[in-house]
C-alpha cells in the first residue's frame, strides 16, 4: 500500500499484516500496521513478528536471537543495571547473574549450580566459607513463616517421591525438622518406607542430643525400641565378626561371634594412662579376672606376678561397712599362699562353715579351730584346733591333743632324725597365737592360723591338679555342688575339664573397680596409633604342645612386642619335676590391650561426632 505525504501528516488506514502501511519498495508485504487501537505491529512476508500494545507490551511471534553475553555484560539485562540478567557461556547453557558475578548455573543436562558453574549434581551449591560467615557457609535453609509454632508442627522436610510401578506415587523417605514445644525446641526426624507402608518415623535426634531409633521419645543418649531391640558392632575387615546386644522378654543377650569360631568378651577399662581388662570371656568360655589368658573356667591374677602383697583375690560381702561380713580367697604374690579370711568389720572375727544340704557339718572357728561334726569347740582351758565329733551312724571321732588333753598338739612322719611330714598345734604352748602347722622335710608349707587365716607356700609352684585323661570335657580335674545327699549325690555348680574348661551354673564373676580403693585417675592418652599398628591373627596351638588345635584369635606376642613391649611378658619353661630349662614362653596382657582397644574406639567415636556435627552444621545431615 502506497501512502503520500499528504497522508503521512495526517491520518493513515491502519493496514493489516498482508497489507501494511506503511512498506517498502517492491515488498508490499514487509512494513508496519496497526491490529487496532493504540497497537503497533511490525510484519515481514505478510506475518505479525512484533507487536505492541496499548499497555506497551511486547509480543515476538518468533525466537530473539542475542549475543551469548558473559556475567559481567548479560545479553539480557535490565534499565540501569546492565551487569545483572541472563546470558549463556556455551552451547544448551544459560546462567543468571547479578553484579556481575554468575549466580544460577543450568547445563546441558539439565543440572543446576547455585554458585557452581559445573554442576556434577542435580543441584549443587557452593561457596568460598573461608569467612565462615553465615552469608558464605553453602546452606540450604527451609524457612517456616508461621509465627504461632505448635508442639508437633514441622518446621521443614526433604522428601524422597517415587514413580516406581510397585508403588508408584509414594513418599519413601523423609528428613523433617519438628517442633517439641511452642517453637523453642526442634528435633530433627528421618523417616522411611517398608514395603505395603507410607513412609514412618524411624530415628529421631531430639532437641537435647538424644538419638532415638524406633522410639520418638528417647530416655537415654541412645534409645533403641522394637519388639526384640538389637545392637551391633561389625568388622567389615573379615567375615561374620561381630558383637550383638539384644534384649527380649526381659533378658539381656551379649553376643560375640569370630567366624564360625566362638568370639571373645572383654571388659576395659582406662585412668587416663593405664588400659587394663579386669574382665575376659574367652572363646573357649573360660573367664579371666585381672588377666586376658585364663587358664582355667575361672583364672584370678593381678597380673603382676612380681608385685607383693594380698592382690589376688575373690571377696564375697556386704555393704554396710560398720557391719559387714566378707569372705576371701586371696592369692599373696610374694609367699604364693593362698588366703582364705572370713572377717566380720564391727567386733568378732567370722567363721568358715561348711554345710551338705541345710545341715553344718565342718567349720573354721573365729578363733581359728578346725571343726567337724560340731560347731562349737570341746575342751576347758584350752581347745584343740582341730576336732572331729562322731554323729549318726559314725562310731566315734579324731582329735589331736597335747599331753595335758588340751589344745597344743601334732602329727609327725619321720625319715630318719628329721621330720619329713609334720602337722602341729602350737607344741608345749610355746607361742602367743597358736595355729596348725604342715611341715615337709622340715619347712613349713601349710599353715591355718587361730584366727582361721590359711597360708600356702611352695619352692615354685604351690598347687598342681593332673588326669591321665586326655584333653577334654568328658573327664573333670575338680567338681564343686551343692545340696548333696551323699559324698557323690550333689548337684554339680562347678567343674574344671581336663582341657582347662571352667563351668559354673551361673557364670557370675566380680572384679573390684571402686574409686575409693584408686588413685592417681586420669583420662589415658591416646591408643589409636598402637591398635592400629597391632596385628590380630588367627593361630591354633601345635600339636606337641598338648593344647586343643582349634582356631583362635588373638596377637602373636613376639609381633605385639614391636609395638606394645609393656603388653609381652615372660615366664620359665619348666620340666616334668619343676625345674626351668632355662628358655621362657612369652604372654600378653591382653587385658590391658583391651582397654587400649576401648580408648581407641573412643577417639574414634569423637572423630565421629565431629563429622557428624559438621555435617549438620552445613546441614547436610
Amino acid at each position: 500500500m502506497s501512502v503520500t505525504k499528504a497522508q503521512l501528516i495526517g491520518n493513515v488506514p491502519l493496514g493489516s499484516a498482508s497489507a501494511p502501511t506503511f512498506t517498502f519498495a517492491d515488498d508490499p508485504n514487509t512494513g508496519i500496521y496497526s491490529p487496532g487501537a493504540d497497537q503497533l505491529a511490525l510484519v515481514t512476508g505478510g506475518t505479525a513478528r512484533i507487536t505492541i500494545d496499548s499497555s506497551g507490551n511486547v509480543t515476538i511471534a518468533n525466537r530473539i536471537n542475542v549475543p551469548l553475553g558473559s556475567a559481567a555484560a548479560p545479553s539480557i539485562y535490565f534499565a540501569g543495571d546492565t551487569n545483572t540478567g541472563i546470558y549463556s557461556p556455551g552451547d544448551n547453557q544459560l546462567v543468571i547473574s547479578t553484579n556481575g558475578t554468575g549466580r544460577l548455573f543450568f547445563d546441558a543436562s539439565g543440572r543446576v549450580g547455585i554458585g557452581a558453574d559445573s554442576p556434577s549434581t542435580s543441584l549443587e551449591i557452593a561457596s568460598n566459607a573461608n569467612s565462615q560467615t553465615e552469608a558464605t557457609i553453602p546452606t540450604v535453609r527451609l524457612t517456616n513463616t508461621d509465627t504461632t509454632a505448635v508442639s508437633t508442627d514441622i518446621t521443614g522436610s526433604y522428601e524422597f517421591y517415587s514413580l516406581d510401578t510397585s508403588e508408584a506415587n509414594v513418599v519413601t523417605g523423609y528428613v523433617r525438622n519438628v517442633a517439641e514445644d511452642a517453637g523453642t525446641k526442634y528435633a530433627l526426624v528421618f523417616g522411611s518406607k517398608n514395603a505395603g507402608l507410607g513412609a514412618s518415623e524411624r530415628l529421631r535426634i531430639t532437641s537435647d542430643g538424644k538419638l532415638g531409633l524406633g522410639t520418638s521419645n528417647p530416655a537415654t543418649s541412645l534409645h533403641i525400641a522394637s519388639s526384640t531391640p538389637q545392637f551391633r558392632l561389625q568388622d567389615t575387615d573379615a567375615t561374620n565378626q561381630f558383637s550383638q546386644i539384644t534384649q527380649g522378654s526381659g533378658t539381656t543377650y551379649i553376643y560375640n561371634q569370630n567366624g564360625t569360631s566362638y568370639g571373645e568378651i572383654r571388659f576395659q577399662q582406662n585412668n587416663g594412662t593405664t588400659l587394663l581388662t579386669p574382665l575376659v570371656i574367652d572363646s573357649s568360655q573360660r573367664v579371666g579376672i585381672g588377666t586376658t589368658s585364663p587358664g582355667s573356667i575361672l583364672h584370678v591374677s593381678n597380673g603382676n606376678d612380681s608385685a607383693s602383697g594380698e592382690f589376688i583375690g575373690l571377696t564375697i560381702g556386704g555393704t554396710n561397712v560398720g557391719n559387714a561380713r566378707t569372705g576371701s580367697i586371696i592369692k599373696d604374690t610374694t609367699t604364693y599362699d593362698l588366703i582364705y579370711k572370713n572377717q566380720n568389720f564391727s567386733t568378732a572375727l567370722g567363721s568358715h562353715v561348711f554345710r551338705n544340704g541345710p545341715s553344718e557339718h565342718a567349720r573354721i572357728d573365729s578363733s581359728g579351730r578346725l571343726l567337724v561334726g560340731t560347731s562349737s569347740a570341746y575342751g576347758t582351758a584350752y581347745t584343740t584346733p582341730i576336732q572331729v565329733k562322731a554323729s549318726g551312724s559314725l562310731s566315734g571321732g579324731y582329735s589331736i591333743v597335747s599331753a595335758n588333753n588340751e589344745n597344743a598338739g601334732g602329727f609327725c612322719l619321720n625319715s630318719s632324725s628329721d621330720n619329713s611330714i609334720r602337722i602341729d598345734s602350737d607344741p608345749d604352748n610355746l607361742r602367743a597365737s597358736s595355729y596348725i602347722g604342715f611341715n615337709v622335710d622340715a619347712t613349713e608349707r601349710m599353715r591355718i592360723t587361730n584366727d582361721g587365716t590359711h597360708y600356702t607356700r611352695g619352692t615354685t609352684s604351690v598347687f598342681s591338679f593332673a588326669s591321665n585323661a586326655a584333653a577334654g570335657t568328658t573327664n573333670w580335674l575338680q567338681l564343686g555342688g551343692h545340696s548333696a545327699s551323699s559324698i557323690t549325690g550333689y548337684t554339680i555348680s562347678y567343674a574344671v575339664y581336663t582341657n582347662g574348661n571352667i563351668v559354673n551354673t551361673n557364670g557370675s564373676y566380680t572384679a573390684i573397680s571402686d574409686s575409693k580403693l584408686k588413685e592417681n585417675i586420669v583420662d589415658a592418652s591416646s591408643q589409636w596409633d598402637d591398635i592400629k599398628a597391632i596385628r590380630i591373627r588367627n593361630w591354633n596351638f601345635k600339636e606337641e604342645t598338648g593344647h586343643e588345635t582349634h582356631r583362635q584369635i588373638g596377637p602373636i606376642a613376639q609381633e605385639l612386642e614391636q609395638v606394645s613391649p609393656g603388653l609381652v611378658f615372660e615366664t620359665p619353661d619348666r620340666d616334668e619335676d619343676g625345674n626351668e630349662t632355662g628358655e621362657v614362653t612369652k604372654g600378653v596382657n591382653q587385658s590391658i590391650l583391651y582397654m587400649k582397644a576401648v580408648k581407641a574406639l573412643q577417639e574414634a567415636m569423637e572423630r565421629i561426632e565431629v563429622l557428624e556435627q559438621r555435617l549438620t552444621d552445613a546441614g547436610i545431615a
